[in-house]
């Protein structure tokens, strides 16, 4: 059986920000649910580390948030939204209903 996560992440490539532990380097956002986010990073990745994310979804759009690693390999991983302030979570809303309705727009 499918992972039924699958069918709720949108396929991105935004390049961000990625503060952890004093640290700041860049990061690519690979994926998005409402709830998370898959990133590649240029430094290693530990599960349970706790990032700040810095990504410009668009061009008026701008997010920050903390995310929990629940998984990593190297320089990839991912994990759940525990920190965003109500105005950066509309935004990432609006941007993931965007995505979403978008093939259904072309014929």
């Amino acid at each position: 059986m499918s992972d039924p996560r699958q069918h709720f992440r949108i396929s991105v490539n935004r390049r961000g920000f990625m503060h952890r532990n004093g640290a700041t380097s860049l990061c690519t956002l690979v994926d998005l649910t409402t709830q998370g986010l898959q990133i590649s990073a240029e430094l290693p990745l530990l599960v349970g580390d706790r990032i700040e994310i810095e990504c410009q979804l668009e061009s008026e759009s701008r997010i920050h948030c903390t995310l929990k690693l629940t998984h990593a390999a190297g320089r990839q991983g991912g994990g759940r939204v525990v920190d965003i302030t109500p105005q950066h979570h509309r935004r990432l809303m609006d941007f993931l209903d965007r995505q979403n309705a978008a093939p259904h727009n072309n014929p």
